[in-house]
Order: structure tokens, then C-alpha cells, then sequence
């Protein structure tokens, strides 16, 4: 079965949400017509008035209809990002919520210096879908008004996208939480809600080719062999990452595809790295990194005895000094692939299509690592023709439905089996919402089915069969589609009952342990359900 990651490290996505029914960009800070160092969050909301006193910030009910589609370093997406972690946590929570409105207030603070932070945003939410937030003033106070009364609100701590404090506070990414829940009464402010932020340092740097910003790539810092973060180069070749503990030692390392891979100051893999410290509240600035593109290796994957370029198809190059891969590229619509930031030095290449249709192979039509013939690579020079030509292998496909209904089944996985004995091939595939499925690549034999059921359905073994030894053989021919070999999985049951006592009036009994068995005395349920039990599935 493969096993290759085929997980590939991408540049940062443009996030979007949508705000009380307006889209927002959350990579473009201020949005009009709010007044600028207004926080693109405030929709239907209003700047200060004041309210709660000299230099506080009121802010009405945001609602968020939230659509993130990648987690970054923008402050309020950690938020909901963190918010939707708590999820289970809000959602089975009692939410006793009162008429009227109320306030929530306190003030934030450095938790290594005592000093007031300014310009702090303050979140609350009980629901995961109303916030409501304010700024802190000069003195590390605000207040949050127009709070509805109710209990298990979560408030947190975070700064916006241009604020470099990010950096210094937001361990983890994420926002700082007040400990515990907060209750808000009606016309009643719930005060000292304080929050004392620890602080960090973070690093800083431009990532290029030399010349040129390089944008995605990635910047990954270790303490010793530990990775503890990473982050994507954006536009201009520029990142921040943070926040840092001060006092330690950090390694910088920067990849990108195509690139070879390179720590701090021009340190190759291996060599004695440059270590960077921080401070705290300070940003270590000048981590830069030039990337260099290396040796390549350029070629081509195409199905053999046609010619036909086979897209998608992941080719993965691997250093005969390690035994491990090392970079990665999917061929394009007509096949070609182009693997960039080599190493001068000998690797091998090997050709993953996962189409169920072709069998996979190593340079140069090797079944295996050990076999698969070396290839050259020189630093600045391009080795070129390192092709695949894969094999079609069998195939065997069908439909699954459910017994008597004849509703097609999706998500059952189906596998292969050989035929002499119960040894699975590796091969699989799972129905999808037509119910249909193909297994392969398959050699010329024979093989029987395995059908696993869901939480509805029964497993069974093709054709209708209960085990392996009463399966039926599917016979495969290599290079072809052995077609219909169709299933009708049969629903589970349900049994019930209540068990009562045999004394007078026969009582009904609780805790008592209930076992299903199947005819060959296998136990195939277990149940305690109080004094009434239901055996599901059965």
C-alpha cells in the first residue's frame, strides 16, 4: 500500500470572512468607509463616543458568518480559529441568557513589566457567532458594552494584523483567553476582567533568490532538532514569526520548492548552524536567507504502449547518502515534471500515480528502492529525460447499494483479497456518492472482495458470502477492467426489550449488562442502558 505524504507546503492564502452580511479581505486591515486604524472587524459598529470614558472604545454586536479558509497570522482569524476549538465546549454548555444588555471591563497589562498596553483588542463570545470587542485605552482599560445578560463568556486577548505586538503576545498563534467564563449581568458591568499578557520576542528577515523576493517560502525555527514554528514568506520575500522565549538559541531554517533548502547564514544541511537570540518585546531583525535553485532534474510520465502523458502523477527524488526523499513535483496536463534544489550528488527517482489504474515504479522500470538506477545531479546544471513509463495494471470495479432499496452506498471501503489465502494485496478503494468503486492496479489473477460496512450496513465478501474460504474468485486480467462485481449490503437490525426483576412486581433493572451473540456464539454487541436496553447494531 503507498505510504508516500504526498502533503506539499504552500504559500499563505488570501483570507476572507464574511462580517453581519459584508465580505470582508482579512488581509487588507481598514476597510472604507471606516475611519483609518479603524479594525476591519467593526461592521455595523461605530468608532468611539466615549461612553465608557476618555479614549474607550464602544463597539456594537459583530456577527460572524465565518467562511476562513486558512488559519494565519491575522489576529482576529487565530481568534475564531481558537474559538471553533472550543466549540464542543460552548455547545454543550447551558446558555441561561437574560433580557437586557450589559458590560464587561478590565484592563491588560505586561505580565514581565506590569506597564498598560494600549490598543489591545478585547473579545467576548458565549456562542461562537456573536462577538463583541473594544480596544484598551492608554491605560490598559476597556470596556465592552451592549454584552446580552448570560452566562460562559470566553474573553480574549489579541492585536491586529499591523500591530508587531502580535509577535510579542500571541503565543501559538493564538490569542491570550481570560482563565474561566464570564457572566454579564443585565445593566451591570462585570469589572476587573484582567489579563496580564506574557511577553516574547520574534525574528524578522527577507527571503529572496539573490536577487528577487522569493514569496512562500517557508521559514521554520528550532530549538536544537525541535521544530517550534514556521510561517510563509508573503509578497515582498518578507516574514515575522514569534513570539519567542528570550534566552534560548533558535535555529532559522528556510525552504521553498525548487530551492535548496538553507539555515541562517548561508548554512547548508549539516554544516554548524548560526544560532539567533531574542529579547523580549523586541524584533530581531535581518534573519535573511538568498535561495538558490540548484541542480534539476527534468523529464516525463507516460503510460506505456500508448505514449499518453499520465498528469498528476507525484514524482518524488530521493539522496542515495540518506535513504530519504528530499523534494517533490507533480507532473503537469501532458506529464512533464521539473524537480528543482538539488544537491550535487546521486538520488533516485520514483514515479506514485495512485490512480488505481497504473502501477507505480522507480527510475528506470525497478519495482524497488534497491533496484532503481542512480541519477546525477550537478549543482547549476539540469539532468534531463529521467521518464517513467507506467504499466496498466487489472482492474476490478462495481456498484454498492443497500439490500431491498437499492440506494447507492458511498464512503463503504472495498478491498482486495488474494485468493489462496486471507492476505490483503494492499489494494483498495472506497464507493463514492454514484456508490461505484475501482480497485487496482491488479497482476493477472485470481482475488476475492472484502465490502466493510458502515455503522448501518453489514460487511459482506463478494458474492453475497459470509467469509473468505466461501467468497467467490474474481478472475483479472492485467491491462484490463474487470467490470460489475457489484454488492447489495444488507441493513443492521435493531433488537429491544427491558429487564425486570422476577420478584413481585417485577421491578424494572438498571446497570444491567446486555450481550448480543451471533449464531456462532460471537459476542457482537455490548450495551448498559439503564432499566430499558436497545441493542443497535446487531
Amino acid at each position: 500500500m503507498r505510504t508516500h505524504n504526498r502533503n506539499k507546503l504552500a504559500p499563505r492564502r488570501p483570507l476572507k470572512a464574511s462580517f453581519a452580511g459584508a465580505d470582508i479581505d482579512l488581509d487588507k486591515g481598514s476597510r472604507d468607509p471606516l475611519p483609518p486604524g479603524a479594525p476591519w472587524a467593526i461592521v455595523q459598529g461605530r468608532p468611539a463616543t466615549n461612553r465608557g470614558g476618555a479614549g474607550k472604545t464602544e463597539v456594537r454586536k459583530v456577527q460572524v458568518e465565518h467562511e476562513v479558509k486558512r488559519t494565519s497570522r491575522i489576529a482576529l482569524a487565530v481568534l475564531l480559529a481558537s474559538i471553533l476549538a472550543l466549540g464542543a465546549a460552548l455547545a454543550l454548555a447551558p446558555r441561561a441568557r437574560a433580557e437586557g444588555t450589559g458590560s464587561i471591563s478590565g484592563t491588560i497589562t505586561d505580565s514581565q513589566n506590569s506597564q498598560a498596553i494600549e490598543g489591545a483588542w478585547v473579545f467576548a463570545t458565549n456562542d461562537m457567532v456573536n462577538m463583541y470587542l473594544a480596544a484598551t485605552d492608554a491605560n490598559g482599560d476597556y470596556t465592552i458594552t451592549d454584552v446580552p445578560a448570560g452566562e460562559g463568556y470566553y474573553v480574549f486577548v489579541s492585536f491586529m494584523e499591523e500591530d508587531i505586538r502580535q509577535f510579542y503576545y500571541n503565543w501559538e498563534n493564538n490569542p491570550t483567553v481570560y482563565p474561566g467564563t464570564v457572566t454579564v449581568s443585565e445593566n451591570q458591568n462585570t469589572g476587573d476582567i484582567d489579563v496580564a499578557l506574557v511577553p516574547g520576542g520574534c525574528i524578522s528577515g527577507t527571503v529572496t533568490d539573490g536577487v528577487n523576493p522569493i514569496s512562500g517560502a517557508t521559514v521554520t525555527v528550532l530549538l536544537g532538532e525541535s521544530e517550534l514554528m514556521n510561517t510563509s514568506t508573503e509578497s515582498d520575500g518578507g516574514y515575522h514569526i514569534g513570539p519567542l522565549e528570550a534566552g534560548d538559541l533558535y535555529n532559522v531554517m528556510f525552504t521553498k520548492d525548487g530551492y535548496i533548502t538553507q539555515y541562517y547564514n548561508g548554512k547548508a544541511v549539516g554544516e554548524d548552524y548560526d544560532e539567533v537570540s531574542v529579547s523580549i518585546r523586541t524584533d530581531t531583525t535581518g534573519i535573511d536567507a538568498a535561495l538558490s535553485s540548484g541542480g534539476t532534474i527534468r523529464g516525463r510520465v507516460t503510460e506505456s504502449g500508448t505514449s499518453t502523458g499520465l498528469a498528476n502523477c507525484y514524482v518524488q527524488v530521493w539522496d542515495t547518502t540518506t535513504g530519504l526523499p528530499v523534494k517533490n513535483a507533480f507532473t503537469n496536463s501532458t506529464g512533464y515534471y521539473v524537480v528543482s534544489g538539488l544537491e550535487t550528488g546521486t538520488y533516485r527517482v520514483f514515479f506514485d500515480i495512485s490512480d488505481n489504474i497504473h502501477f507505480d515504479e522507480w527510475y528506470q522500470d525497478k519495482s524497488s528502492y534497491s533496484e532503481a538506477n542512480d541519477v546525477s545531479v550537478t549543482y547549476g546544471e539540469t539532468t534531463y529525460n529521467i521518464n517513467g513509463t507506467l504499466v496498466k495494471g487489472g482492474r476490478i470495479s462495481g456498484t454498492v447499494t443497500e439490500e431491498g432499496s437499492g440506494n447507492k452506498l458511498s464512503g463503504i471501503q472495498v478491498m482486495v483479497y488474494e485468493s489462496s489465502s486471507e492476505t490483503f494485496t494492499g489494494v483498495s478503494a472506497v464507493t463514492g456518492s454514484d456508490g461505484k468503486f475501482l480497485c487496482g492496479p491488479l497482476s493477472t489473477g485470481n482475488y476475492k472482495l472484502y465490502f466493510v460496512g458502515d455503522a448501518d450496513h453489514l460487511s459482506e465478501w463478494y458474492n453475497n458470502k459470509p467469509d473468505h474460504a466461501s467468497a467467490t474468485n474474481i478472475y483479472v486480467v492485467q491491462g484490463f477492467e474487470t467490470k460489475n462485481k457489484n454488492a447489495a449490503l444488507t441493513g443492521k437490525g435493531t433488537i429491544t426489550g427491558t429487564v425486570t426483576g422476577s420478584e413481585t412486581g417485577n421491578p424494572a433493572l438498571s446497570g444491567v449488562e446486555v450481550r448480543a451473540y451471533d449464531t456462532a456464539a460471537k459476542l457482537a454487541w455490548l450495551l448498559y442502558h439503564s432499566a430499558r436496553w436497545v441493542e443497535s447494531p446487531a
